[in-house]
C-alpha cells in the first residue's frame, strides 16, 4: 500500500535534514548579484508590480517577476535570490511526495539534485527553477489522480498546476500536453476536469498578454529563429546532457516502466523536437558556461525522469542512498560555494562603479552593466549608449563632466565582437572630447571594468 503524502515526504527525516542544509548553506552563501542579463528584466518588473505600478517594462512571460514581486513585497529587494532555491526545494518535495505515495524510496527525490545547471540556477532568479517545480507538482497530483482516482478537486488542481506553467515559459506546454491528451485517450476518470483545470490555469497568461500587448496569445520574440539544420547538434547536446549530467537518466528513460511511459516519451520527444531545433547556442555566446545555460532547458524534464528511474530500479541499499544524499550535499556546497566567491568578485565592480563621483553612470555595455549597478546596489542611473537606437534617443550628454565605462568579456569569440563594437561606439560618441581612463579592473573570470571621466574639449567651452 501506498504512503501517505506531501506531509510524511516533507517530514521524512534524511530528506528534511537534507533540505536544512542545502536551506542554511545558501543562507550562507546566499547570492547579492545576477548572473544573468535576463535576470534584471524579471527583476525590474518585479520592483514595478511591488510598488503598486501596473507598467509592464518586461515582454518576458510575467510569471517569475510575479514571484519575484511577493518577495520583495514581503521581504524587500534582496530576498529575490530566494526564488530559485525555493522553487528547487518544492519541486524536490514533490517528487519525494509523488515517491512517498508509490512506496519507491524517496532518495530517488534527490536525483535532480545531482544536475549541474539546476544547482548553478539555484542563485537566479529565472523561469526554469519555477518550471521544474510546476513540473514536479503536477506530475505527483496527476499520478494520484491516476493511481488512487482521485477527487475532482486534485484532478482540477494538477490541470491548473499545467495551465500555470505557460505564465512561466511557454514551453512548458510541451510536457503538460502529452498527460492531457494521454488522459482523455486512456478515458481516465474525471479526465475532462483535467483539462477543464488546465484551461482555468492557462486564463491568467491569455489577461496578461491582453492587457499589456492587446493579444491575449502574445510570444516574446527571442530574436533567435528555428531550422531543422540545428537539430543534430542540439540533440547530441541534450542526450549527452541527460546521460552525464542527470547521470544514467537516458538509460532509464529507455528503460522506463512506468504506467505513463508513453507520456514521459512524448514529453521528452516533443522538447528535443522543439529545442533541438532552436537555434541558440549558449556555448557561442557564453563559452563553458553555456553547459549551464543550454542545459537549463531540460530540468522541466527532470521529474519524470525520476519517475522512470524509481519504476526502474525499485530497490536502493542503505549504503547507496546515504551515498546519493551525500553526492547531492556535496555538490550543492561546491557551487554555491564556488557562487559565492564569484559574487565576491563581482562587488568588486560594484565597488569601482560606486566609488565614482557620480550617481549616473553612461554604459556601452548594458547587458553587462545592470549586472552591477541596479537597485540592490544604490540609487544609481544607469544610461545606455548602446546599441545605435540607445545613442539616438539619449542625444548627446550636456553635463560638463561625466563617467561612463564599459564591461567585456572574453568568454568566446562572439564576446571579441561586441566589445570591438561596444568600444567603437564609445569612441564614435565622444569624438572630440577629453577622456581620462579613472578605471581598469579584470576580475578572476577575466571580465574587465574600464571607467572614463569625460569632459568638454576646451575649445568647446
Amino acid at each position: 500500500m501506498a504512503r501517505g503524502g506531501l506531509f510524511e515526504a516533507v517530514f521524512n527525516w534524511d530528506l528534511a535534514c537534507w533540505a536544512a542544509g542545502v536551506s542554511l548553506i545558501f543562507a550562507f552563501t546566499c547570492p547579492s548579484h545576477f548572473l544573468v542579463a535576463d535576470e534584471v528584466a524579471y527583476f525590474e518588473q518585479a520592483l514595478a508590480w511591488a510598488g503598486g505600478k501596473a507598467t509592464v517594462v518586461s515582454d518576458y512571460p510575467p510569471g517569475t517577476a510575479l514571484v519575484a514581486a511577493g518577495l520583495i513585497a514581503l521581504f524587500g529587494p534582496k530576498a529575490v535570490f530566494w526564488s530559485g532555491i525555493t522553487a528547487w526545494l518544492v519541486g524536490i518535495l514533490a517528487i519525494a511526495s509523488l515517491l512517498n505515495r508509490l512506496d519507491k524510496p524517496t532518495i530517488w527525490a534527490l536525483y535532480p539534485a545531482l544536475f549541474l545547471p539546476g544547482i548553478v540556477l539555484t542563485r537566479t532568479l529565472m523561469s526554469d527553477l519555477p518550471s521544474f517545480a510546476l513540473a514536479g507538482v503536477f506530475l505527483a497530483l496527476h499520478v494520484r489522480s491516476v493511481r488512487e482516482q482521485a477527487t475532482r478537486h486534485v484532478t482540477f488542481i494538477a490541470g491548473m498546476v499545467a495551465g500555470l506553467g505557460l505564465l512561466f515559459r511557454e514551453t512548458n506546454l510541451l510536457w503538460a500536453l502529452p498527460f492531457l491528451t494521454g488522459a482523455a485517450l486512456r478515458g481516465q476518470a474525471f479526465w475532462k476536469i483535467l483539462w477543464l483545470g488546465f484551461a482555468a490555469g492557462v486564463v491568467p497568461r491569455l489577461v496578461w498578454g491582453w492587457c499589456a500587448f492587446g493579444n491575449p496569445f502574445f510570444v516574446r520574440d527571442s530574436g533567435i529563429g528555428f531550422s531543422i539544420d540545428f537539430l543534430p547538434q542540439n540533440v547530441v547536446f541534450y542526450l549527452s546532457a541527460l546521460l552525464v549530467l542527470m547521470p544514467g537518466g537516458l538509460y532509464f528513460w529507455v528503460k522506463n516502466k512506468s504506467p505513463l511511459r508513453w507520456e514521459i516519451w512524448a514529453a521528452a520527444m516533443l522538447f528535443l523536437g522543439v529545442y533541438g531545433c532552436y537555434g541558440y547556442d549558449a556555448f557561442a555566446k557564453s563559452g563553458l558556461k553555456g553547459l549551464v545555460l543550454q542545459g537549463r532547458f531540460l530540468l522541466p524534464l527532470l521529474p519524470f525522469v525520476v519517475l522512470a528511474a524509481a519504476e526502474t530500479v525499485t530497490r536502493i541499499g542503505r549504503k547507496f542512498q546515504i551515498g546519493i544524499g551525500a553526492v547531492a550535499m556535496a555538490l550543492f556546497a561546491s557551487v554555491q560555494m564556488l557562487g559565492h566567491i564569484h559574487n565576491t568578485e563581482q562587488q568588486r565592480i560594484t565597488d569601482a562603479l560606486l566609488r565614482l563621483p557620480t550617481v549616473v553612470h553612461y554604459t556601452f555595455t548594458p547587458d553587462e552593466s545592470h549586472k552591477y549597478l541596479n537597485t540592490l546596489h544604490g540609487p544609481q542611473t544607469l544610461l545606455s549608449l548602446w546599441p545605435t537606437e540607445a545613442l539616438a534617443e539619449r542625444g548627446r550628454p550636456q553635463n560638463p563632466t561625466r563617467y561612463a565605462h564599459l564591461i567585456t568579456r572574453s568568454d568566446t569569440a562572439d564576446w571579441l565582437k561586441k566589445n570591438g563594437e561596444a568600444e567603437a561606439a564609445f569612441q564614435r560618441y565622444f569624438r572630440g572630447y577629453q577622456t581620462a581612463l579613472v578605471c581598469d579592473l579584470t576580475i578572476r573570470d577575466g571580465t574587465r571594468l574600464r571607467a572614463w571621466r569625460v569632459q568638454k574639449a576646451k575649445n568647446d567651452e
